[in-house]
């Protein structure tokens, strides 16, 4: 039987990140972390192994979610990265 894809989602803004979340696992997809800041994405990335890590594009203040798939990439490459 085929697993359910394990997400990582990094959005900043409250609602959006809970909306999100839900749709997903609507779909059946398998939420393992959400987080609006992308130091704490870093530290969830390395507990969970998520398949797939969806970034904000703008976290506010500190590092951007360019940055943060940057550092996804270097440090976990199996990860597969969308920037929303």
């Amino acid at each position: 039987m085929k697993q359910p894809l394990r997400v990582l989602v990094v959005e900043d803004n409250d609602f959006t990140r809970t909306t999100l979340c839900g749709a997903l696992r609507g779909a059946g997809v398998h939420v393992v972390a959400d987080t609006g800041s992308a130091p704490d994405a870093l530290e969830l990335a390395g507990r969970h192994s998520p398949d797939v890590a969806l970034l904000d594009l703008d976290l506010g203040r500190g590092p951007t979610g360019i940055d943060l798939a940057t550092a996804l990439r270097r440090d976990h490459p199996h990860i597969g990265i969308v920037i929303l």
